[in-house]
């Protein structure tokens, strides 16, 4: 029997997006990371599914580190941008959440559980990012993107890397995706 309280309790559903192209080894180590989330939500029980969009061929789900029924792998042309092949993910997920990382981003244990709130709790905020931290063998690149990403927290800001995301789908289907025709990476 349900009761007035258990009926209000809905499943926090979110779909991971994770666009690819390249190393495996960093690839698994997010997986792992998602893997391994606290996903005793507060306002709910959460559930989670992983869409890798890649553009390596032949990619399959054997060769991931995560349990094959929390991941679709959609493999996709080179020809595609990042954002396209982000918003292939969304289109073939149907979760209320959606979380955008890039294919090198490790999770702390407590990502969701601290990022749901922060949308649930303030109907003005329509996206939240993490605070990131350096690898141990971080190269200067990614030193550098890291303290840019980093410059202002726990405020307002008029940018955030799409590598580390946290919105609804109601948000993302309201701006109308990324812009594919952006190109980075190159």
């Amino acid at each position: 029997m349900e009761t007035a309280e258990n009926s209000s309790v809905k499943d926090v559903s979110v779909a991971f997006i994770i666009p690819h192209k390249g190393r495996l080894e960093l690839l698994n180590t997010t997986l792992r990371s998602i893997a391994n989330l606290d996903l005793d939500l507060k306002n709910g029980p959460g559930s989670i599914h992983v869409y890798l969009v890649t553009q390596n061929s032949g990619l399959s789900s054997t060769q991931l580190e995560i349990q094959p029924n929390l991941i679709t792998v959609l493999e996709k042309p080179e020809s595609l941008t990042i954002s396209a092949l982000r918003n292939c993910g969304v289109a073939a997920s149907k979760s209320d959440y959606l979380a955008f990382l890039d294919a090198d981003v490790e999770l702390s244990r407590n990502w969701l559980k601290d990022l749901i709130p922060l949308l649930q709790d303030d109907p003005n905020r329509l996206l939240v990012s993490a605070f990131q931290a350096n690898g141990p063998n971080a190269p200067p690149l990614e030193k550098i993107r890291t303290a840019l990403s980093n410059v202002s927290l726990d405020s307002n800001v008029q940018f955030l890397p799409g590598r580390n995301l946290l919105l609804t789908r109601d948000t993302f289907e309201r701006v109308g995706g990324f812009p594919e025709h952006l190109v980075t990476g190159k």
